[in-house]
């Protein structure tokens, strides 16, 4: 379960859920080793680490064999995530530091929102409120306008809805260290085009004024100098 972390917020699915087979097969071969626990002591984010450094492995060799015309986007993609993961594992690092100081709380918030999918539910509420405030503002009648927004929107969310999780339980250095990966790790940038984001951040505040919840995943958008 520890890479379910980074999986959750770098979203891993995404990243590696490439509809080729190729690839598809590298990720059955090189991620059947990586450990279900999710570790709680310096020692077993040691251990954790150490076989990551052998999945890394495995899958730069394999996924050689896909050829370069499949993996442009989604080599740089991999390369951020893999970087990411070994960062968390490099010792000498803030980020290293701050996933040990909190790595007992995160896996009890995860282990809590895989047995209770309350971020499902989160999810499917905020899209089906701010759905009528995205259809207003379709003003060149594009058909792929609805789509393209949420495409943006539905993984935002279900992040917003974990980092909350984290700042309810862990703390304000837990938050902060989630929307760090998710910069790092993350294809926020791709999912979420330039010609959007103004409007996906009004669309965010309008959805935080309307439950008076904070929407950290703002954070993500300004990050990438947009304002």
């Amino acid at each position: 379960m520890w890479i379910l972390f980074v999986s959750l917020f770098a979203l891993w699915n995404v990243v590696l859920g490439v509809n080729h087979t190729c690839i598809r097969e590298v990720e059955y071969s090189c991620g059947s080793s990586i450990p279900n626990d999710f570790p709680v002591t310096i020692e077993e984010l040691q251990r954790a680490c150490s076989v990551f450094q052998n999945v890394r492995t495995c899958y730069l060799e394999r996924l050689s064999e896909c050829g370069a015309d499949n993996l442009d986007a989604f080599g740089t993609d991999f390369s951020r995530l893999i970087a990411t993961i070994a960062e968390i594992c490099q010792e000498d690092t803030q980020l290293h530091s701050t996933f040990a100081q909190h790595m007992s709380c995160l896996k009890e918030v995860i282990s809590t929102e895989v047995e209770e999918q309350s971020c499902y539910d989160y999810e499917r509420k905020a899209a089906d409120y701010i759905r009528i405030h995205v259809e207003r503002k379709n003003t060149r009648n594009d058909e792929n306008h609805v789509s393209k927004y949420f495409k943006c929107l539905r993984p935002l969310f279900d992040m917003n809805c974990f980092t909350t999780l984290l700042f309810n339980k862990c703390g304000d250095g837990a938050k902060d260290m989630a929307i760090e990966v998710i910069q790092k790790g993350g294809s926020v940038d791709k999912q979420c085009p330039e010609d959007i984001r103004i409007d996906i951040l009004d669309l965010l505040q309008t959805l935080e004024s309307a439950t008076q919840s904070q929407m950290y995943v703002k954070e993500l958008l300004t990050t990438f100098k947009l304002l």
